[in-house]
């Protein structure tokens, strides 16, 4: 059990790195990708502060929804 936690919480903090990343590459315009993760990640920005915007946690969750779903 204790293996699937740290494996869970690496999982996690990588993830919320490449959410950082990806970020940072759209704020810059250095790079234009259409995997899941950015469209995930553009739609997001487009609700900006309004209630429907997904929180990082919340966008983790779905993209693991749709690789695994896949």
């Amino acid at each position: 059990v204790q293996e699937i936690e740290r494996a869970y919480v690496s999982l996690r903090a990588f993830m919320n790195t490449l959410i950082d990343m990806r970020r940072g590459e759209m704020a810059s315009g250095a790079m234009d990708r259409s995997d899941i993760l950015s469209l995930l990640i553009q739609s997001n920005e487009s609700e900006g502060e309004d209630k429907l915007a997904m929180s990082d946690d919340e966008l983790v969750s779905n993209y693991t929804l749709f690789c695994v779903g896949c």
